[in-house]
């Protein structure tokens, strides 16, 4: 069984406490997001998880409790961006999140800690220029802390396009998607970092980049020993890649204040 903790909040920045409390017990009630009566229990051992993939913009709060997962193993979907509070309200600054992942890698290691730098918008502040040369920046900031990097570009929720026309952001078009992931794939492998694309057509990246698996079948085979379901979760989009997991996360619970997000009601 693997657990996404978690798609829905960051639990690492948030809900750290409340996470490891649940491993004291063992076991998690999770409710149904669209029928929060509905509720199952989930076990929370070394018996029964094969591997938890955490989400998180923000692992400070974790970092000095990772000894309690000695006994599991995990790997951590890790974003950072260049966002300022216009679009990420609450996150730290960008020095700060590096710093922090940086102390991440040395404690669990390069092979455990994936960069997301997603969702990639555009808007008259945040344009060609400005993901090329973030992009640049953190990556040669992160040499050596990482072996891999995610990308996306951002998807039009019906939920969030309020905020998206508040702020004038658009999905960049397929000319544009495709020139910058040619240049961001140059930069990541200047870097000794590989990157890969979740959820999208092929149409809008460059010959190079991998389609992304975050809940990665192959990784937590190698981290494990053992093998999980290689099929699609089909409870996902239909560009995913990912391997079936359950997730434990509640929304509305995410303090990022990110306007993009899905999974919070972040009305500007």
């Amino acid at each position: 069984m693997i657990i996404s903790a978690s798609r829905r909040t960051d639990i690492p920045a948030f809900h750290s406490h409340w996470f490891l409390s649940c491993l004291e017990k063992g076991y998690v009630d999770v409710a149904n997001p669209r029928n929060p009566k509905q509720v199952k229990r989930v076990e929370l051992t070394p018996e029964t998880v094969d591997c938890f993939v955490f989400w998180t913009k923000n692992a400070a709060p974790i970092l000095s409790e990772l000894d309690q997962l000695a006994d599991f193993n995990y790997y951590f979907q890790y974003t950072v961006t260049a966002y300022k509070s216009d679009i990420e309200k609450y996150v730290p600054a960008l020095d700060e999140r590096i710093e922090t992942f940086c102390k991440l890698s040395e404690i669990i290691g390069s092979r455990r800690l994936i960069w997301r730098y997603d969702p990639i918008l555009v808007t008259p502040s945040y344009d060609f220029r400005f993901h090329v040369d973030s992009f640049e920046k953190i990556a040669s900031s992160f040499q050596g802390y990482t072996q891999h990097c995610v990308i996306s570009y951002v998807d039009m929720y019906r939920k969030i396009k309020r905020n998206m026309n508040s702020i004038h952001a658009e999905v960049p078009s397929r000319e544009i998607a495709s020139e910058l992931s040619k240049t961001l794939l140059a930069v990541a492998k200047n870097y000794g970092i590989n990157l890969s694309a979740c959820c999208e057509p092929p149409e809008m990246l460059t010959p190079g980049i991998d389609k992304a698996r975050c809940i990665d079948a192959g990784l937590i085979a190698a981290l494990t020993g053992k093998c999980p379901k290689t099929i699609k979760d089909k409870s996902q989009r239909p560009l995913c890649g990912c391997a079936p997991s359950i997730d434990i996360g509640t929304y509305e619970t995410c303090g990022h204040g990110c306007v993009y997000c899905y999974a919070k009601n972040n009305r500007l």
